[in-house]
């Protein structure tokens, strides 16, 4: 119990009920132990955790938007493969039934097997009915260093978790810029975990550096740049790692930064990356703005 942090609830003067930490520290003076209780009243921190969950939320509404229209494209591949699987399982039960001695084991395996596909059929298009609802974006002006302190704030737990440094260079006096701040942030905060994702497997030894830098560049755009040391992307991942359906993460989806694309694209600006195996990654981004666009 000692050293301990306990999460309970307290009564204060008022009636309320709160959450408090609760731990017990050891002491002692002229040999003699003694106890002390702290008591710490947690309902902000609370309040906070559940606003960055309803903000995370959001976050993650905003990727099965964007996830939805990415799919629009390879819906037809997706569809396709049992499609085409039962047009072959039907066909071959129609040769079965035509046989003069219809063989029924393998009659009824080819139908077991055009059931399985019809089903898989309808597991796709009802998994992507339910993953999406619509909702309205509006565009406003917005300051991008903003959004990416708001962004790291959002990912300091895994940092902080994985020993990882981060070291922002951020441009001052950078004019606002019309945008959909809640997707910019999107793909603000998808890059950061793509290089947190890079960073928590090096070695103790090597420090693990992620690195946000914004300017304005010479043809009047915001450039952001988010920066890690991490392994780096292999060469020949290189060319696709943009596309959809292509990740290199063994769980992945491979839609991350299709959409991060796509977004960007939407906002009259461009993505690309450098990166260097064994040294690291750097993904950047361009938003015009605000005079830029009307020009």
């Amino acid at each position: 119990m000692v050293g301990e942090i306990r999460e309970v609830e307290g009564l204060r003067r008022d009636g309320m009920v709160v959450p408090i930490d609760l731990s017990v520290a050891e002491f002692s003076i002229n040999h003699i132990s003694y106890y002390t209780a702290i008591v710490r009243d947690v309902s902000l921190r609370k309040i906070q955790e559940q606003q960055d969950k309803a903000h995370l939320d959001e976050l993650a509404h905003v990727t099965r938007i964007g996830l939805m229209g990415e799919m629009a494209s390879g819906i037809a591949h997706e569809i396709n493969q049992p499609l085409t699987a039962i047009v072959s399982y039907s066909q071959a039960c129609i040769n079965f039934i035509r046989a003069e001695k219809p063989d029924l084991a393998q009659l009824g395996n080819a139908l077991n097997k055009t059931l399985e596909q019809a089903l898989r059929a309808g597991q796709i298009i009802h998994h992507m009915r339910d993953f999406v609802k619509s909702k309205t974006r509006h565009r406003s002006t917005v300051d991008v260093n903003s959004l990416i302190q708001i962004s790291i704030s959002l990912c300091n737990s895994d940092l902080k978790h994985n020993n990882i440094i981060q070291e922002l260079k951020l441009a001052n006096n950078l004019p606002g810029i019309a945008i959909d701040g809640v997707q910019i942030e999107q793909v603000l905060l998808n890059l950061i975990r793509n290089s947190i994702d890079a960073l928590k497997d090096l070695p103790l030894e090597i420090p693990r550096k992620l690195t946000i830098h914004t300017y304005l560049n010479q043809d009047n755009f915001i450039e952001c740049r988010v920066k890690d040391n991490g392994k780096g992307i292999a060469e020949a991942d290189q060319e696709k790692i943009l596309t959809p359906f292509f990740t290199t993460k063994p769980d992945g989806m491979g839609m991350g930064l299709s959409i991060c694309n796509s977004i960007i694209r939407a906002h009259h600006g461009v993505m690309s990356f450098s990166s260097y195996p064994g040294k690291g990654t750097t993904f950047y981004f361009t938003l015009p703005t605000q005079g830029k666009i009307n020009g």
